[in-house]
């Protein structure tokens, strides 16, 4: 049986309520969407990369970059709005100096931790380093043309339901 509400406030803070779990949902598809794509466009491609400089013996992937996507917490934003923050946690990355034969890992040319800018750099590309140049493989972009996918399904569903819905990014 639908319950009812008396006053407008009850209303809204109900809906607020429902908002919350929304935006928390949303914000998990985003990073597992994020986490999909990263893994498709870097991890399993051959990075030309490694294979002309490291065989698979002395270069190791950690996967680490992966493990760091995390979702903040569901938080209120203005009266009736919710935020969540999906990110890299660069403190999430192993920092491994090069040793016997093997490759370091997230450390630059002098060891210090590049955790900070790998995810840029895998997105967009290295530039023009002497060592190892790559382009990025764009995976940013590619997230957010699948997210506003899933926007617009979700959005179009709900308008055949009668509500007015409009989304900003």
């Amino acid at each position: 049986m639908a319950k009812t509400v008396d006053t407008w406030e009850t209303c809204f803070q109900k809906l607020q309520k429902v908002n919350l779990v929304v935006v928390r949902k949303f914000s998990l598809e985003v990073k597992q969407t994020l986490k999909e794509t990263l893994d498709e466009l870097w991890y399993q491609q051959p990075r030309k990369i490694v294979s002309s400089v490291a065989s698979p013996d002395t270069y190791i992937r950690t996967y680490d970059l992966l493990e760091s996507i995390v979702v903040t917490e569901v938080s209120r934003n203005g009266k009736y709005g919710a935020k969540a923050t999906v990110y890299f946690d660069a403190s999430k990355l192993t920092h491994q100096r090069p040793s016997n034969s093997r490759w370091g890992q997230h450390l630059s040319m002098d060891n210090t931790p590049i955790g900070n800018i790998l995810a840029y750099w895998i997105d967009q590309g290295n530039g023009d380093s002497p060592y190892f140049h790559y382009d990025g493989v764009n995976y940013v972009q590619a997230t957010l043309e699948q997210i506003n996918a899933i926007s617009y399904r979700a959005q179009k569903k709900l308008q055949s339901m009668g509500y007015n819905i409009e989304i900003k990014y």
